[in-house]
């Protein structure tokens, strides 16, 4: 400690730095473990996927999941806000399995879109012509192969 004393390094930099080099390192040995690792590794470690400091880990071993076992998309689809900062892979799961969740967050990034579009070109729009938004984004395979997008808009 007085090593780093004498070079102005404190105490709380050194061990985040430590801190950092270990978090990495342990996401990156998450990443190359088996799947049947991994399952024990989620059974254990996903009631903390809402602290801050865990949830990188639960967040890579639900990420090299092929497939996410149907608990906990179903806790992940309950919590918007955790489901929020799931990989897309991870997210794409819960949204087969809730569809109206999935209309639901494209439609808020449809009226997104919409509320950036100025006045000025609205008011150009000719009344009989609606903005008509087709979102093909967010499309996916579904288990059978066929493509799948929903359209959202009346």
């Amino acid at each position: 400690m007085q090593l780093l004393d004498l070079h102005g390094i404190s105490r709380s930099e050194a061990l985040g730095g430590v801190l950092t080099a270990l978090k990495t390192s342990l996401l990156q040995y998450l990443r190359e473990m088996s799947t049947e690792q991994l399952n024990i590794l989620l059974e254990k470690m996903f009631p903390y996927i809402a602290q801050s400091a865990l949830s990188d880990a639960v967040m890579v071993v639900l990420e090299a999941q092929p497939s996410v076992p149907i608990q906990y998309l179903r806790a992940l689809r309950n919590a918007p806000s955790v489901l929020q900062l799931c990989p897309h892979s991870v997210r794409q799961q819960v949204w087969r399995m809730d569809r109206v969740l999935f209309a639901s967050h494209v439609e808020n990034l449809i009226l997104q879109h919409v509320q950036l579009i100025p006045d000025d070109m609205l008011d150009r729009t000719p009344p009989n012509m609606c903005v008509v938004v087709l979102i093909y984004a967010y499309s996916y395979v579904d288990e059978a192969g066929e493509r799948i997008a929903l359209l959202l808009w009346n």
